[in-house]
């Protein structure tokens, strides 16, 4: 049976995977958007880490630190999208007051109201936000040579969305075990299930507008 520790070891693997292969085309290839897959990646792998080292490190960087660098990891995409389909965006430091919203949420409700159901929420509404931006983003663009790659691209970022709408509605109405670790129902899981597929899909993306090299 499937649980929290082994998806996550599966997510660890294909996140180093998705990191190896961005280190290629970052600087072998030199296509410049990959730098921010490379730090969503990093960013990821180590929240990850810490969110399933809960029980052996300090509540800060298990429950706080750990999901601060998951939610810094989701505008480093956000950048590496806009990257990828040619959309400026000078003006990034705007985006660390959401990480301030996070942390702001994550301290209250962890040492003041301990409540896991609200900070699940918080999160999920984070990240069904920004999927939601990022699929379209694809759907929206003109460019004719990748109209069925964007949309393919979008509907993989909706499907992003729904699953953490998914997870908002069973934090909100759900039974959620107060330790973390200890759920084992499905809408725990479906994260981890959706960060491998985006993974896989990714990697092939990237191969596909590898030739965007003055982006």
């Amino acid at each position: 049976m499937l649980d929290l520790n082994l998806l996550a070891r599966i997510s660890y693997f294909f996140l180093i995977l998705f990191l190896g292969y961005n280190l290629y085309f970052r600087y072998i290839l030199k296509i410049k958007y990959t730098k921010f897959l490379i730090l969503f990646s990093i960013n990821m792998l180590i929240g990850i880490s810490l969110i399933h080292l809960r029980n052996s490190i300090p509540d800060f960087y298990s429950m706080i630190f750990s999901n601060l660098l998951i939610g810094l990891a989701e505008i480093f995409l956000y950048l590496a999208i806009k990257g990828m389909l040619g959309l400026d965006d000078n003006w990034k430091n705007r985006y660390y007051i959401l990480i301030l919203i996070l942390f702001i949420g994550y301290m209250i409700f962890t040492y003041i109201y301990y409540d896991l159901s609200i900070k699940m929420m918080i999160s999920s509404v984070y990240f069904m936000s920004f999927d939601a931006i990022i699929g379209l983003m694809f759907l929206r663009d003109r460019d004719k040579k990748s109209r069925f790659i964007n949309k393919i691209s979008s509907i993989v970022f909706f499907i992003g969305s729904g699953v953490f709408a998914i997870k908002l509605f069973n934090a909100i109405f759900g039974n959620i075990n107060p330790s973390y670790l200890s759920n084992n129902n499905i809408f725990i899981y479906l994260p981890y299930f959706y960060l491998i597929l985006f993974c896989i899909w990714m990697i092939f993306l990237v191969f596909i507008y590898r030739k965007n090299r003055n982006i």
